[in-house]
């Protein structure tokens, strides 16, 4: 009996919160193609509701659900931060989103990525412009708060296409919903 609530034990402490983080979404991208609404980027960025357990009258939580990012593509010209009129018209339903009821409470990351030409600090430098003119539009445009954006650069790291480090896909800013 006593081995039989060991196994069960460590099955409910280490199997199923393993088993529970495979569950939750990661990143959406919409790639060449724009949101269609500001309810395809609220679905991608709403955090999934952690799923909890009842052990013997002890609520338990397993590990939080993993950030919802989505990626829209937002074109930039090469050592570029200036904004495209298309990359405009995908940032309005990112801005029409975030102000809405589902996303109001929540805060967001603007990561900014850069292609793998050019030095690497340079890069840096880029990718935290690309983050802070995305951020302005949002702010200016569509009147998000502002404390609800942080901006951060990553450079030439966690390139979409790795294959193709120089491509244009490459120069993009994803947004990360943060709690």
């Amino acid at each position: 009996m006593k081995r039989t609530y060991t196994y069960l034990t460590l099955f409910f402490f280490t199997v199923i919160p393993l088993l529970s983080t495979l569950a939750f979404a990661g990143e959406v991208n919409f790639d060449d193609k724009k949101p269609t609404s500001a309810g395809e980027v609220i679905k991608a960025l709403k955090p999934d509701a952690p799923s909890g357990m009842k052990l013997r009258g002890i609520n338990y939580n397993p590990t939080p659900p993993k950030p919802k990012m989505v990626s829209v593509s937002l074109q930039f010209e090469k050592n570029s931060y200036d904004l495209t009129e298309g990359t405009k018209k995908n940032l309005d339903a990112v801005g029409q989103a975030l102000n809405s009821n589902e996303l109001k409470s929540l805060k967001f990351v603007l990561e900014g990525h850069t292609d793998a030409s050019g030095p690497a600090a340079y890069n840096l430098s880029l990718s935290k412009k690309r983050a802070q003119s995305v951020k302005q539009y949002l702010i200016n445009v569509h009147k998000v708060d502002p404390n609800k954006l942080k901006i951060i650069g990553k450079g030439e790291q966690d390139l979409f296409d790795p294959a193709h480090p120089f491509t244009a896909k490459n120069r993009r800013v994803r947004i990360i919903t943060i709690q």
